[in-house]
């Protein structure tokens, strides 16, 4: 992907199509929703999938969004872009600075790697395998390198409310810094400002979830999946997860599919899945099917004879 990133939102290869068409696979069904029409969501919606807001929500959805989140411990998947590359800002970061979670909308991730050719500055931000946390969502996960692509930084301010839910770093990102003056066509190498931008090592994602309570006795755990309460995934970039994307790094997509998993509480779904066979038809009419016939029966069983008479003949010289 280039700097140009607002011009491939109407390409089907940025798309999110790809992750729609998995979690299909996975049985779930996938369907879209406004809330500013349905004023709720759904009784059997397992999670939401929110990718790259542009326009701020009504009073309706933001009180839809909480209701859910805070009477019916439902689960949301948040995708968020930086507002210099999308030149547009939607107001879900007040809604996520309730549950312990602040998200620099005003950066960019930037990072600095240095290659044979030289220092080489880039738009992506590396999250290294080894780096992850130990957390359901990155279930298999710590072999992979994740490649988030124009990603805004994540940061976690606190536990979240009433003590009841813990948020937590998610994909830190330690070679990189989040730039505040960010020009998408600037000739100059951007530079990481003290003071001004957000200061590395950065992380790009975090997690929101119930907090275990502490147990009386020797009582046994409850399953991380029946604790109460909301479960929430904010990542600072959704171009990262564009069918483009996931086909070069598919570690990304893993990613998002335990996020909804880990959501939806289908615990035995986590890790990487494995990978389902495509099987391509090619259609053939009854006229290429009747050539084919003469072909394979005919011609090229009387080249072969052809050969091997033309081979004896020479050899008789």
């Amino acid at each position: 992907m280039g700097r140009e990133a607002t011009d491939t939102r109407s390409d089907p290869r940025y798309s999110l199509s790809r992750l729609v068409k998995e979690l299909r696979n996975d049985n779930y069904e996938v369907k879209p929703l406004n809330l500013a029409v349905e004023g709720s969501v759904p009784e059997d919606c397992a999670a939401l999938l929110i990718a790259g807001p542009t326009t701020p929500l009504t009073e309706v959805e933001i009180k839809a969004l909480t209701t859910y989140f805070d009477d019916r411990n439902g689960g949301a998947l948040i995708l968020l872009d930086p507002q210099p590359v999308t030149r547009s800002e939607s107001n879900l970061k007040g809604l996520l600075a309730d549950y312990g979670v602040r998200v620099h909308v005003d950066a960019v991730g930037i990072t600095n790697m240095q290659t044979p050719l030289g220092l080489l500055q880039t738009e992506e931000v590396p999250v290294p395998g080894e780096g992850l946390p130990d957390h359901a969502i990155t279930s298999g996960l710590k072999g992979h390198t994740l490649v988030l692509q124009y990603a805004c930084p994540v940061e976690v301010t606190g536990p979240g409310p009433g003590g009841m839910l813990v948020a937590e770093r998610l994909l830190p990102a330690p070679a990189s810094w989040g730039e505040r003056d960010y020009q998408p066509r600037a000739r100059r190498a951007a530079e990481y400002g003290p003071g001004q931008d957000v200061a590395p090592p950065i992380a790009v994602g975090a997690v929101v979830g119930p907090q275990m309570p502490p147990q009386a006795g020797p009582m046994p755990p409850i399953p991380a999946e029946e604790l109460p309460g909301p479960r929430l995934v904010v990542i600072g970039s959704s171009l990262s997860f564009v069918n483009a994307v996931v086909e070069m790094q598919p570690a990304n997509l893993y990613l998002l599919q335990n996020s909804i998993n880990w959501m939806a509480g289908k615990m035995h779904m986590l890790g990487i899945p494995p990978k389902s066979m495509e099987v391509n038809l090619v259609p053939v009419s009854d006229s290429q099917i009747r050539a084919s016939r003469y072909i394979f029966i005919g011609v090229v069983p009387a080249c072969i004879i052809a050969l091997g008479i033309g081979v004896w003949l020479v050899r008789r010289r």
